[in-house]
């Protein structure tokens, strides 16, 4: 019987400490209660073919269908979140700590009133289950935020005023509203969401809508799963656009939106059109778009972009069939992958070469105001039109194997003869502006092609000495037998000019075709003929700077110049590594040389180098012409001069710093003079000083001023002199008597400089009395710089400037840590820190977890009691 009570009361403590454990209690530790369980109805009205959502509905506006509800009413949220549920308590999708999502019930949750029977709950029902916290990237948030039911148009999904406010109809005037897809109801559903295929943001200062001035910022684009095409266009996107949730996306144009960078693409695999023209894209890579057929990244000298692609790989892009590049600094392109291009455009890039030998289909070829020396389309039978303009280096071009041209422009090329004969379908034919001695066009036909070629320059030619000149040398398939009405020469036999002479231009017309009707359009050439010029030469003027070096900006300070014995003046034609002057096309003679020192410098004359003198501003040189390179030298050093006057000391110890440019320079490095013994005394060296004091110092001396003592001088724009200052030395141990009743204090800078500049070190000589003395707080320095890649700044020992803490000499170093070591400052809370908690999450110490514990006190209390109660009477019985 009396184990069957112990056993009871046994049982009634189990009991109490379950009950105990079975009430949810939560430490302040970050982890809030758990919300109460609720359901709600699930509005299955959705639309059968979201996809049917028609283009028009983006370019249009069209009547709200829907009515929105005024914001301070609640707003009707289908399938995830009750009419209850105050906006306020659903958590942030994009939060690291927590979440909520609506999900339907297949499980009983530990602890919940809802029974275990899940059967017994209705399809229709959800309920808002707690989360455990979770560490995740933005990148992953994006991704799980974008998997959520219903989305609240809202500041914290959208955090772009424009864009939430466009999402809600409320820009009255800007494109494409919204409300066609459903969100008038402050709630995009994710049918609604799935159902939106593309999204356009076009404005225009002229025609309207006009950009907003806030910019747009399309933060929560990824709630649009579907999207296959985002267009933006004369709008600045104030925040970089992440589109790598938008996996379906076919054509992102992004034109004149103010990027700068780049645009990540490298998670749209089906992208076929990118267009991100009149933006300073520095760099792009579409590596990972194998679908890509049109590419825009032009950009226009007028919008003042200074951002330029410098390169550009297309070698996995097989699919491309069109590229506008214009406006690049692009100096080479590899399109041998891209086999389908029927246009490109390049114009205004940096190119050398551009080979389009394996682009049969090309049709439009824009080219132009490049570096190109020769463009081959012999293997282009589709091409329309070509536009090669602005490279002076196209010397020729083969245009037989173009049948289908239409339009031809060479304008401020180099050619001297152009054939386009072959070219049957010639309408516009642009070649202004080169030095051409003919050009033909196919015979026979009715019209002529639309021709601009006003302002043909003249090509300059050198005659022989008998006023002969061949004209074949240029163009070996000129016919001689087109030109007619010469002038300036005395005939044309062959392809040779006679009786030329030195200064006169010579002039023909050249019969460029014959027309159906017989008519015969000409051409007029001219050719500047020259005659025994003088030989050239060129010469370089080499600068030598003497404990510095020389650049480019000092030579342009210097302005050198050759002066002819005529008086014609000759600049450099270019700076080269900095020390060199480069004069080309000089003619043979005799030259002076002028030039400017720069400031601070001056000529440094009595040396030589590879046997050449170095000459003065004024001295005379001679260029000869040839293959040579006439070299010239001048050596300049600094104007200036450090004095160390010994002020009575040895007079061989005596130095001198010279040949300084301005700079600021350690006096530590001088070489420390000698004083001979005064009255039997040895005299030891205290320092430098600005100001001449001829006082030989003793211990018991009162005036000196050590403040004066110099680390350092800055020589500007004269010479400094600086004098010693002496000190007996009774002792004989090398230290002035008058310092050693004073304690040098050494302040060291590592990893960095002082306030101004500086990093030597700085001293302060403390005066001992009875052997102590005080450091003044305004000689502490302060203003310390970190050297490049350094910080956190620190004092190895804090200088002490308690009165009679100085009692010697010592070094106080100000120590600068690398960046690495320092430990940055976590973006979000540490997991220990603790986090908010709600006033309704019960906490460890509330008053009914109290009166819980003492009741299991008690209880085990009266079961230990009762238990020796029983043993005791048993025993008495006993």
């Amino acid at each position: 019987m009396y184990k069957r009570k112990r056993l009871a009361f046994l049982c009634l403590g189990m009991v109490f400490a379950f009950l105990v454990n079975s009430v949810p209690g939560y430490a302040a530790e970050g982890i809030d209660s758990l919300p109460v369980a609720g359901t709600v109805s699930i509005d299955n009205s959705v639309p059968a073919d979201p996809s049917s959502i028609s283009e028009a509905a983006f370019d249009t506006d069209l009547p709200d269908s829907r009515s929105s509800a005024p914001e301070s009413e609640s707003t009707s949220v289908p399938a995830d979140i009750s009419n209850e549920t105050k906006p306020d308590d659903v958590m942030d999708p994009a939060s690291s700590t927590s979440r909520v999502e609506a999900e339907t019930v297949t499980e009983p949750i530990e602890g919940s009133e809802t029974g275990t029977d899940s059967e017994t709950l209705l399809p229709a029902e959800v309920e808002l289950k707690k989360i455990a916290p979770v560490d995740e990237s933005p990148s992953e948030t994006a991704a799980r935020s974008a998997d959520v039911g219903d989305i609240p148009i809202d500041e914290q999904h959208f955090p772009g005023k424009v864009f939430r406010e466009w999402l809600l109809g409320k820009r009255e005037g800007d494109p494409a509203n919204p409300n066609v897809f459903g969100s008038d109801d402050g709630v995009l559903t994710e049918s609604e969401r799935a159902a939106v295929k593309e999204l356009r943001f076009h404005y225009s200062t002229q025609s309207g809508p006009l950009p907003p001035a806030e910019g747009l910022d399309l933060t929560g684009i990824e709630y649009f799963p579907n999207l296959t095409m985002l267009s933006v266009q004369n709008v600045e996107i104030t925040k970089d656009l992440d589109v790598s949730q938008n996996t379906k996306l076919k054509t992102l144009s992004l034109a004149l939106t103010g990027i700068k960078g780049t645009v990540d693409v490298s998670s749209l695999p089906d992208l076929e059109v990118l267009i991100l023209s009149r933006n300073e894209i520095t760099s792009l890579d579409v590596s990972h778009n194998p679908k890509l057929k049109n590419l825009g990244v032009s950009m226009l000298e007028k919008d003042g972009l200074t951002g330029k692609l410098t390169e550009l790989d297309l070698s996995n892009n097989p699919a491309l069939t069109y590229i506008d590049i214009d406006g690049n600094k692009l100096s080479s392109l590899d399109l041998s992958n891209n086999k389908e291009l029927t246009t490109i455009d390049v114009d205004n890039n940096e190119l050398q070469a551009l080979d389009v030998s394996m682009l049969p289909k090309l049709e439009y070829l824009y080219a132009e105001s490049n570096a190109l020396r020769k463009i081959d389309v012999t293997k282009n039978p589709a091409l329309i039109r070509l536009y090669v303009s602005g490279n002076a280096g196209i010397t020729s071009m083969d245009m037989s194997n173009n049948p289908n041209l239409k339009e031809l422009g060479v304008q401020q090329t180099t050619l001297f003869f152009l054939d386009v004969k072959n070219n049957p379908n010639l309408e516009i034919l642009h070649v202004g502006n080169n030095p051409l001695l003919g050009f033909e066009i196919p015979d026979g036909g009715g019209s002529l092609p639309i021709l601009y070629y006003n302002f043909l320059r003249a090509i300059t030619v050198k005659a022989t000495p008998e006023g002969t000149f061949d004209l074949g040398q240029l163009v070996p398939e000129l016919d001689s037998s087109r030109i007619s009405d010469l002038k300036g020469a005395d005939r044309i036999e062959g392809t040779t000019l006679y009786g030329l002479k030195d200064g006169v231009d010579v002039t023909y017309y050249y019969r460029i075709g014959t027309m159906a009707d017989g008519r015969k359009p000409n051409m007029l050439a001219r050719i500047h003929i020259v005659q025994d010029p003088l030989p050239v030469g060129e010469a370089e003027l080499n600068v030598h700077v003497l404990n510095s070096t020389a650049t480019p900006e000092m030579l342009k300070q210097m302005n050198p110049i050759l002066i002819a014995a005529d008086g014609t003046q000759y600049q450099p034609n270019e700076i080269a590594n900095g020390f060199r002057a480069r004069f080309q096309d000089i003619p043979e003679g005799d030259y002076t040389v002028k030039f400017t020192y720069p400031s601070g410098y001056r000529f440094k004359a009595g040396t030589t180098v590879s046997n050449y003198p170095y000459l003065d501003t004024g001295s005379t040189v001679h260029v000869t012409a040839g293959n040579v390179m006439n070299n010239f030298y001048t050596r300049l050093s600094g104007a200036y001069s450090i004095f160390y006057d010994v002020n009575g000391g040895d007079a061989n110890t005596s130095t001198t710093q010279t040949d300084l440019i301005p700079g600021q320079y350690s006096l530590n490095n001088a070489q420390k003079p000698t004083h001979s013994d005064q009255a039997g005394q040895a005299v030891a060296f205290i320092g430098w000083t600005s100001q001449k004091d001829l006082t030989v110092y003793s211990k018991s001396s009162s005036g000196l001023d050590l403040s004066r003592l110099l680390n350092s001088v800055q020589v500007i724009d004269k010479d400094v002199t600086v004098y010693a200052l002496w000190g007996l030395d009774e002792n004989g141990n090398g230290v002035a008597d008058v310092l050693e009743n004073k304690a040098l204090l050494v302040f060291r800078v590592v990893n960095g400089t002082w306030a101004d500049g500086s990093h030597g070190d700085k001293t302060v000589v403390v005066l001992l009395e009875d052997g102590k003395g005080t450091l003044s707080n305004a000689d502490v320095p302060t203003g310390m710089k970190p050297n490049q890649n350094y910080t956190n700044g620190h004092w190895d020992q804090t200088p002490d400037t308690t009165v009679g803490s100085i009692s010697g000499n010592h070094t106080y170093t100000y120590l600068y840590d690398t960046a690495a070591s320092v430990p940055s400052t976590p973006q979000n809370p540490p997991p220990s820190k603790p986090a908010a908690v709600s006033a309704s999450t019960p906490q460890t110490g509330d008053p009914f977890n109290i009166v819980l514990l003492l009741g299991l006190l008690l209880a085990s209390c009266t079961g230990l009691l009762l238990t020796i109660v029983i043993r005791l009477r048993k025993n008495k019985c006993n």
